[in-house]
């Protein structure tokens, strides 16, 4: 049963790097994805929310379980945050370059360590943050070289920078509420919130028959790898790792966004732009051996049941 398996894997701990390897892999494909499906950003953010809660719904169902007001209460702002970070992401993306979006997320760590720290007693690893200021000039040769194909705009870019706010609000929040709540239970209240809130925003704009017939088969890309598989390894994750190892290892994105982009959407990069993602990955990459050297996390004993097994659900 699928409820069943996720369950067992999340007990796992020995799966929480696994599982963010393939949570990076799933969100750096997300961004070339978006651009192939050719519709509207905040129609695909929307129709993406709603069609991934009835999967989870569907795997809730076939366990004996139903969503719950309670759970909704709960849930429902983290919802809210997701649903306003895939909106700002999706339409950012068709406004600015795959390169530009996904080195402008890498700084989702530089606001998510800090706050964990404040937050869940996780410990900053003060040697390593000098490398972040490598990251940031990595940040700016990319945006202040744009590409060829004229695709990178501020417009853009502001709103991918809006988007790696809401997703380090969302990083936060979501690991509190995983402590005594299932993936699946989590996951089908979070996508069906944000579903309902964008679905105004996709009725303002007229927008519902935007995503073409020939980007169907793009969409259902997304939802599998964005709205269920991806997700799930982010949570599966935060069981055993801390937030701030989580968004660090997010620096992968770039690279392999850019490869992506270069097979499917014949994007170009400048020489500059080469060299920038360069610093960006060899900064982070040295940010992380650092962090792992002395000691990235110390979690306090009022969060221990953050670590908790995955709630056991009930098998049909």
């Amino acid at each position: 049963m699928p409820g069943g398996v996720i369950a067992r894997l999340a007990q796992r701990r020995d799966l929480a790097v696994p599982a963010l390897i393939v949570a990076v892999l799933c969100f750096s494909s997300g961004s070339t994805v978006v651009r192939k499906i050719g519709g509207s950003g905040v129609t695909i953010a929307c129709y993406r929310s709603l069609v991934a809660a009835v999967i989870w719904q569907l795997i809730m169902a076939r366990q004996g379980r139903r969503l719950s007001w309670q759970l909704i209460r709960r849930a429902g702002p983290l919802g809210v945050l997701f649903g306003m970070n895939m909106t700002c992401f999706f339409v950012g993306v068709t406004k600015t370059s795959v390169a530009s979006a996904e080195l402008i997320a890498t700084l989702t760590s530089f606001i998510v360590m800090p706050a964990g720290a404040w937050l869940y007693r996780e410990r900053i690893p003060w040697k390593a943050l000098p490398w972040g200021l490598g990251a940031f000039a990595g940040v700016l040769l990319v945006l202040l070289n744009k590409p060829a194909n004229g695709r990178s705009s501020w417009a853009g870019n502001g709103l991918i920078l809006c988007a790696t706010c809401l997703w380090a609000g969302y990083l936060l929040a979501s690991k509190r509420i995983r402590r005594d709540v299932a993936i699946a239970d989590l996951m089908a209240t979070i996508n069906l919130c944000s579903g309902v809130i964008l679905l105004p925003l996709v009725a303002l704009r007229h927008d519902f028959g935007s995503i073409p017939v020939s980007g169907l088969g793009w969409f259902c890309v997304v939802v599998l790898t964005g709205g269920v598989i991806g997700h799930t390894c982010i949570l599966i994750a935060q069981r055993s790792l801390p937030l701030g190892t989580i968004s660090t290892t997010q620096v992968m994105q770039p690279a392999l966004a850019v490869v992506s982009a270069y097979i499917f959407l014949g994007e170009g990069l400048r020489p500059w732009q080469i060299v920038g993602i360069a610093v960006v990955l060899a900064s982070m990459l040295a940010f992380v051996r650092t962090a792992h050297r002395t000691a990235v996390s110390r979690i306090d004993p009022s969060f221990r049941a953050l670590s908790t097994p995955e709630p056991e659900l009930p098998t049909v």
